[in-house]
């Protein structure tokens, strides 16, 4: 039987401070993911997840090319494909659904939020995660600062 709710209708899957992790089944049937101001959810209290999300707070490596999918089902179909992660790239990890028997984590990657299996990624300890930000970004400090493509 095919659900019915209205597309107004979330399921909360976990609130971080002043955001909350909702799932949602649009007008297509597909399931999405989403941030949302939790004062703009109407009785948060009450919202009854389809999928309980644990929260976590990790990053990760990926470790060899893969999809980032916008549900957990494993149809290769196109339209479960929300972008491909690259190999060598890094996701924050923040959360973990369990579908049957497989593991999920829920991940940012790039501009997106989406699913990701487990086998795809090698977690990060802390000090594994430092020296990579030390040694791969810079913080800009100056204002009206030009970016060019070579010291020219």
């Amino acid at each position: 039987m095919a659900d019915t709710r209205d597309i107004n209708e979330v399921d909360l899957l976990y609130v971080d401070g002043n955001y909350a992790l909702i799932s949602y089944t649009d007008s297509n049937g597909i399931a999405r993911l989403g941030f949302v101001d939790v004062e703009r959810i109407a009785h948060v209290d009450e919202i009854e997840p389809l999928y309980r999300a644990d929260k976590l707070d990790m990053y990760a490596c990926i470790n060899n090319n893969c999809r980032l999918q916008n549900d957990t089902y494993d149809d290769y179909d196109e339209p479960n494909i929300l972008t491909r992660a690259n190999k060598g790239e890094y996701v924050k990890v923040i959360g973990s659904i369990k579908e049957g028997k497989e593991l999920w984590y829920i991940v940012t990657y790039r501009d997106y939020i989406g699913y990701m299996k487990p086998e795809n990624l090698t977690i990060l300890n802390e000090e594994e995660f430092n020296s990579i930000i030390n040694t791969n970004y810079a913080e800009i400090v100056g204002s009206k600062v030009r970016f060019r493509s070579s010291p020219n």
